[in-house]
């Protein structure tokens, strides 16, 4: 991609070749000065609170737990508490976006970690298929009779 940098009379002062992966990142740090999930629509339904995301992704092998989050550091490294967790549905590039919100005194911030497509999926699935179940189990506990 090309842009173009123009004065206030339009005239080209500058050509910059700009690579696509690079637009996506300047895309990325925009997204991160939101401060919740609810913010971002392509995290909408896909929310989940952190300790269920961590005992979730606990379940699978660590060598899948490194594709599902390839960059752990950079959330051991955030100052705060990891609240909530939104998973995208969107995948790029064999990549899947996943929101960390973060609570650090009465500052909020959500963080941005790309994780591999397959393993994304496998783990998001694994959340849904939990939550089926809780769902599931709650509503027979509440169709019984009292006795």
């Amino acid at each position: 991609m090309i842009v173009y940098l123009l004065d206030a009379d339009n005239r080209v002062l500058r050509q910059l070749k700009i690579a696509p992966n690079v637009l996506a990142y300047f895309e990325r740090q925009e997204i991160a000065a939101v401060e919740a999930l609810e913010d971002l629509p392509f995290f909408e339904n896909r929310i989940y609170p952190a300790d269920r995301f961590f005992d979730a992704l606990q379940a699978f092998p660590e060598e899948v737990r490194r594709s599902m989050l390839p960059q752990p550091e950079i959330l051991l490294n955030t100052p705060g508490q990891i609240m909530r967790v939104g998973i995208s549905d969107e995948a790029v590039s064999g990549f899947i976006e996943l929101g960390f919100e973060i609570i650090n005194g009465s500052q909020r911030k959500v963080i941005l970690i790309q994780g591999h497509e397959w393993a994304v999926w496998r783990l998001r699935t694994f959340l849904e298929e939990k939550r089926s179940n809780a769902e599931t189990a709650d509503d027979s506990s509440n169709n019984r009779m009292p006795q």
